[in-house]
């Protein structure tokens, strides 16, 4: 049970990645980033399995996956405070 499990996986991820990686591109702009989070996304989904619900396509769920995944993201760059270098401003001032 557990390889057909993998063997089915495999087959999604193969399928979709490339559009996983182009949906992440889409919002964040960086290749890399873009990867990361795909891959991210597509662990989620293989977590989360057990709550697609078999309505519509497994496609379509994971690229909903993939979504929220860049969108939460791009919230938690948001939250986070840009670096701020003090002492060279301080230096600038003098």
């Amino acid at each position: 049970m557990i390889e057909s499990a993998e063997l089915f996986w495999g087959k999604v991820y193969r399928r979709n990645i490339g559009e996983m990686i182009e949906i992440c591109y889409r919002y964040t702009g960086n290749r890399q980033i873009a990867e990361d989070l795909a891959h991210d996304a597509f662990m989620k989904a293989v977590d989360k399995s057990a709550t697609f619900e078999g309505k519509g396509h497994i496609d379509a769920w994971l690229r909903r996956i993939v979504v929220n995944t860049a969108l939460q993201h791009l919230r938690d760059q948001k939250k986070q405070k840009p670096i701020n270098d003090c002492g060279s401003h301080q230096k600038l001032r003098e």
